[in-house]
């Protein structure tokens, strides 16, 4: 454009008078013309074109972006805190239910254990005698059944083979003038009687007891006499037990 400008000038000169001298040489006009120029046209610009913001931001925008980040930030910390305490949950959940797990198991295995069937079943053979108020152990000296071998037809003792509720029952057959009063003995403790007064009676009478204990794995239980003189035998008399 200066080239184009200088020429120009030149030109004019020329036409104008070919012996006068142009007043400036080409290089200060140049020069000239493009200080000038530029530092005219910078300034016609800035003073005509003022900077135009298309996203003006102020304080008060950049105070509520942070209150934003902030509440975001809390929000996020307060959820990541709920996941950490609920996978905590979710962990002693599981070993709760493993522990469970393994109470329903062997408390099926218990339960099964306990389902098994004990039971017995003991008769006497022979008329037994006794002297009236000198109280001794029964011996059923016939054994019908016994699940587990627990009774022993040598001392008339039954043994629990495991704990739990037993119920026994045992019954005496008398002669008449005769008597035989009974006591069930669980570990050398009274827990039921039966009562066979026939001395004044003419015939026979039957008696029987029956009664519900609680044992423990070893205990034991017998019949013994309380006042007694006579018990008839073939079988007619016997001693029961079951696990309920």
């Amino acid at each position: 454009m200066t080239h184009v400008i200088v020429l120009m000038l030149v030109f004019c000169g020329v036409s104008g008078s070919a012996t006068t001298e142009a007043p400036f040489s080409p290089n200060e006009l140049s020069g000239n013309i493009t200080n000038a120029a530029v530092q005219g046209f910078s300034e016609n610009i800035t003073n005509a074109v003022p900077f135009y913001d298309p996203f003006p931001v102020n304080q008060q925008d950049i105070d509520n972006f942070r209150q934003q980040l902030n509440q975001e930030s809390l929000i996020r910390l307060s959820l990541t805190n709920q996941m950490y305490s609920l996978l905590k949950d979710v962990i002693v959940m599981k070993k709760q239910m493993g522990q469970m797990d393994s109470i329903i198991q062997e408390l099926a295995h218990r339960k099964n254990s306990d389902k098994e069937a004990v039971f017995f079943h003991a008769s006497i053979s022979k008329h037994l005698q006794f002297e009236r108020n000198t109280p001794v152990n029964i011996i059923y000296d016939t054994v019908l059944s016994d699940s587990h071998k627990a009774y022993s037809f040598q001392s008339g003792v039954f043994t629990a083979p495991s704990s739990g509720l037993y119920i026994f029952s045992w019954s005496s057959l008398v002669e008449a003038q005769k008597i035989l009063n009974t006591e069930l003995i669980a570990n050398g403790l009274v827990k039921g009687r039966s009562n066979c007064y026939n001395e004044g009676g003419p015939g026979y009478e039957n008696c029987s007891g029956t009664v519900p204990v609680i044992l423990k794995a070893g205990d034991t239980v017998n019949i013994r006499t309380h006042k007694g003189n006579y018990v008839y035998g073939d079988g007619w008399s016997s001693f029961k037990g079951w696990k309920n």
